[in-house]
């Protein structure tokens, strides 16, 4: 009875394991990890449909926050939407709708 028993529990320890989710995964294709950081999310939720200055990695932007999504936003300048990942971006500032900043610097 106990040779059954250990059997037993191997057999479900076993199954168990492949079970595993890094045994799910295809190594030889690219996995793609996204951060979702929650705080920033809703507070470029907060500033939906205003003007905003937004940092990224390539340079500043300014124009009205159209869409927020968890990978990232969506802003709309002089006609042209573009799309900037949240992981890209190191600040966003509210503004006015007048100011000396340039309209794009870096971006191209």
């Amino acid at each position: 009875m106990a040779q059954y028993y250990h059997q037993e529990y191997r057999h479900n320890y076993e199954n168990q394991e492949q079970m595993a989710p890094t045994q799910h995964m295809n190594f030889n294709q690219p996995y793609i990890y996204t951060a979702f950081e929650p705080f920033l999310y809703h507070t470029l939720r907060s500033m939906l449909n205003q003007n905003v200055i937004v940092e990224a990695m390539k340079g500043t932007i300014r124009g009205v926050l159209s869409d927020v999504h968890p990978d990232h936003i969506v802003l709309h300048v002089k006609g042209n939407h573009y799309y900037i990942r949240t992981q890209h971006i190191n600040w966003v500032m509210p503004t006015h709708a007048k100011t000396s900043l340039p309209q794009l610097s870096g971006m191209e």
